[in-house]
């Protein structure tokens, strides 16, 4: 009897169960049926409203159908979203004030012949070249040594800047927007292909932006005017081939190249440059590779200026990667560019100065080709040179009149003869000849206060991409945000009958 009354009592507690968990997948079932009845997406109600198992399985298959389409063009959509696609906008706008740019110049016979002569005979004189005394001239003889005399000073770490024209020596008068500047409003830096250089209205270290001169400063346009006298009976004979000053119109942030892009000014003429600003702008990762950011491998060469305060540049990147590349080669770096020997290897934060190769030797040329050759290389010798996020040009237009006029002579007589830079022993008789090969004027002045706006941009932003979903969306299945909204709830009902049910299992466990 007690057997059969167990036996009936799990047959009912299972019957129990039983039915229990058929009331909750009905439940369930009520909720996911109600959503599919009353969603505004389009397809789950004609499904569940159809009177037929025909007109079911059309919509069923239709549904499916545009269902598939919709997520292949959404998939298509954020595909070409992460291809990160880019325009260029061009726009011609006012800029107002107008900061004015930077002007770099530098004198092109580099070394002056009075301060360069004595050392460089006693070097040939040492080396059994030479057996003399002179100290006037250089013979053909003497030639070949100019550069290994260079180089043999720097490996000692002797400095080359006696031998350069200082701006004193060359700067007759400058005036900005008619008020009078001097040799202290210019920054001095050396380059390997003309010494010292000097740059006008360069971006200050430690100094804001307003530190940079206006185009409106002094209630003028804009105007730069210099004179200048390039000494060239001082040249150093077989080193150089042509007299005259370099030139480079660039932003007050942006390394001045000299070597790469500026203009050859011949004495004898008045030079003009009107320039107009451009304005190129690039967006930074994913969608490009460009950079702005100044690492510590780069911090050395930058020492080189140390008075401005100059963003990244990828020429100055790209030198240095091969000097760096050049001495793991090598264990020395390439002559030719000697400014850049204080180097940090890869995986080191302590900058050394390297030794210059001999010129003889081949290693340093091999060493740039496989640099060059191979984008691997670039990375391991201390990271890729990508262009700068923010490139600032200046479309220039030259030109030129014959200067001076008589009335200016006197006047650059006594700037010459009064300079530390001695002038030739027949320049009493011939100073009309000297100063007409040696003088020359330069005025830059700003075209327009318009400015050519290059800008990248994304073509697919993320508000872009958002609507191509919400496009396709919308097209295929009728979804909406609402639509979303409603699956929400439906997961959150579903999810709070759960929690119910759980909780009143606990409770019957815990009152049993």
């Amino acid at each position: 009897m007690s057997d059969k009354s167990n036996h009936t009592s799990r047959s009912s507690s299972t019957d129990d169960t039983t039915l229990m968990t058929s009331k909750q997948c009905h439940r369930c079932f009520s909720i996911i049926r109600e959503f599919s009845m009353n969603t505004t997406a389009h397809g789950l109600p004609r499904i569940i409203r159809s009177e037929s198992i025909h007109n079911r399985i059309y919509w069923s298959i239709a549904s499916i159908s545009f269902a598939s389409f919709m997520i292949y063009f959404i998939i298509q959509a954020i595909i070409n979203y992460l291809d990160y696609p880019t325009q260029i906008d061009l726009s011609i706008d006012p800029e107002w004030p107008q900061r004015f740019p930077a002007f770099t110049f530098c004198n092109a016979g580099t070394l002056r012949l009075d301060k360069f002569i004595g050392p460089f005979t006693n070097f040939t004189n040492s080396l059994n070249i030479t057996n003399t005394t002179n100290s006037t001239t250089i013979f053909p003889e003497q030639a070949p040594y100019i550069g290994p005399f260079v180089y043999d000073l720097l490996n000692r770490n002797q400095s080359l800047e006696p031998f350069f024209y200082s701006l004193s020596s060359m700067l007759i008068s400058c005036t900005y927007n008619g008020v009078s500047c001097s040799a202290a409003d210019f920054i001095p830096f050396i380059s390997t292909a003309y010494g010292y250089c000097y740059t006008f209205n360069a971006k200050l270290k430690n100094a804001s932006f307003d530190s940079i001169r206006n185009g409106t400063e002094y209630g003028g346009v804009g105007k730069l005017e210099l004179n200048l006298y390039v000494h060239s009976y001082q040249y150093v004979p077989y080193y150089k081939d042509s007299v005259g000053i370099v030139a480079l119109i660039h932003d007050n942030t942006q390394v001045p190249l000299v070597d790469a892009s500026s203009f050859d000014l011949v004495p004898g003429q008045k030079h003009r440059f009107n320039y107009r600003k451009k304005n190129n702008e690039f967006l930074p990762s994913p969608y490009t590779t460009c950079n702005e950011k100044v690492d510590l491998w780069m911090q050395p060469i930058y020492e080189n200026y140390p008075n401005s305060d100059y963003g990244y540049s990828q020429n100055l990147c790209l030198k240095l990667n091969i000097q760096i590349y050049t001495y793991t080669q090598c264990g020395c770096v390439n002559p030719t560019l000697w400014d850049i020997r204080k180097i940090i290897l890869p995986n080191s934060s302590y900058a050394f100065i390297a030794p210059l190769c001999n010129r003889s030797d081949l290693c340093p040329i091999e060493a740039s080709q496989k640099f060059f050759s191979s984008v691997t290389n670039s990375a391991e010798s201390g990271g890729h040179c990508p262009q700068q996020c923010s490139m600032i040009d200046f479309l220039v237009k030259k030109s030129s009149l014959a200067s001076p006029m008589e009335w200016q002579y006197a006047g650059i007589k006594n700037f010459v003869e009064q300079s530390s830079i001695p002038y030739p022993s027949d320049w009493s008789t011939r100073w009309r000849e000297y100063i007409s090969a040696n003088y020359l004027a330069v005025n830059i002045l700003r075209e327009t206060h318009v400015v050519e706006n290059n800008i990248q941009k994304a073509s697919i932003d993320p508000v872009a991409l958002l609507s191509n979903i919400g496009g396709q969306t919308g097209l295929w299945l009728g979804i909406s945000l609402l639509s979303i909204m409603e699956l929400f709830e439906m997961f959150y009902r579903l999810l709070r009958y759960q929690c119910c049910i759980i909780r009143s299992k606990i409770e019957n466990y815990i009152h049993r």
